[in-house]
């Protein structure tokens, strides 16, 4: 039996609270559970959810919303990162290279034209 390796928490009023890992984990074993019989009761059960809260996670993720708040989460980890002086030295080296290589396929595509191909 694989068990989930995030914790549940509580909210202040004592609620348990689960965190988007322990979703996303719980939703791979429940689809992995279908296989077989009577599996999906056994891990309702072993974790103590309801069928309606399960549900409730189906449809978020079939939604789209866990990859939504996994981007979400991960920017906000990141935090506002600042570039420093050698990379925006790099940036602007790149930007002046691929403008200058933008302006000579122009000149290429331009002879080729007239050239008649």
């Amino acid at each position: 039996m694989v068990s989930i390796s995030v914790e549940v928490g509580r909210t202040p009023s004592g609620q348990r609270s689960y965190p988007l890992g322990f979703k996303v984990e719980f939703l791979q074993l429940w689809d992995a559970a279908m296989l077989e019989r009577g599996g999906r009761a056994r891990l309702l059960r072993e974790y103590g959810l309801s069928r309606a809260t399960v549900r409730g996670w189906l449809h978020s993720r079939d939604r789209g919303d866990f990859e939504a708040s996994m981007v979400s989460a991960a920017l906000k980890s990141k935090g506002s990162r600042r570039v420093d002086a050698q990379e925006r030295a790099e940036l602007a080296r790149l930007r002046a290279e691929n403008e200058r290589l933008r302006k000579k396929v122009e000149q290429a595509e331009a002879i080729q034209e007239i050239m008649g191909k």
